[in-house]
């Protein structure tokens, strides 16, 4: 059942390196011409790997999406990037028409640095030393928009209803999180740790959980 085992490294603001270990496994993927998407993906890793902080990631790239940014808000002591100067978000989303979305956003404490989405490889809009470009808009348009901002654009053309913008909303809106509420978003302490002879298990069991998890054995995935 295993086609192949594939090794990922991720470092880290402090120059921490971490290597990330996934099985590929046959049938766990929607494949088209040119892209290959997994079904599902169990994330197993040592303490303080980074295995919430991905969860937290996702659920505020799409707060970011649904509502623009707040620096303040990631900026804050004890938060998610509190020590980084710079936020980065990128997201590939596949919707069920087979449309490929990418979306990319990057902010400092004060404003927006750069924004881009993407509708199979081509560009809706970019957004780059303070000037926006798209092909979608009126020349008008790009022009006001065209300003230091506090904002992300997605936000700003929302109101333009453009169907690229619309269909990726709505794919977003598809991404279900679900998450142990007993892990504090800023501390991630749990009053409830799980021990390390249960982890132990978990580890042995993981290719009969991803079973189960296909099967729908269980509701969803706790961060």
């Amino acid at each position: 059942m295993i086609k192949s085992l594939i090794h990922i490294r991720i470092s880290d603001s402090k120059g921490r390196v971490y290597i990330i270990k996934l099985k590929i496994i046959k049938n766990n993927f929607y494949t088209d011409k040119t892209n290959s998407v997994m079904k599902l993906a169990i994330i197993f890793g040592a303490n303080a790997s980074g295995k919430t902080n991905f969860i937290l990631g996702l659920e505020r790239l799409k707060d970011i999406i649904f509502n623009g940014i707040n620096p303040p808000k990631d900026f804050k002591e004890k938060n998610l990037n509190y020590n980084s100067s710079i936020i980065k978000f990128e997201i590939g989303i596949l919707d069920k028409k087979e449309n490929v979305y990418d979306y990319s956003i990057e902010f400092n404490k004060e404003n927006l640095i750069y924004e881009k989405l993407e509708c199979n490889d081509k560009i809706i809009y970019e957004f780059k030393n303070d000037t926006l470009f798209s092909k979608k808009l009126p020349k008008e348009v790009n022009k006001i928009f065209s300003i230091i901002s506090t904002e992300t654009i997605l936000k700003k053309l929302k109101d333009f209803q453009l169907e690229e913008i619309n269909n990726f909303i709505l794919s977003l809106e598809n991404i279900k999180n679900k998450r142990n509420k007993g892990i504090n978003y800023e501390s991630k302490d749990t009053p409830n740790p799980i021990n390390e002879n249960i982890k132990s298990r978990l580890e042995d069991k993981k290719e009969n959980l991803y079973h189960d998890f296909l099967k729908g054995k269980y509701g969803g995935i706790n961060g």
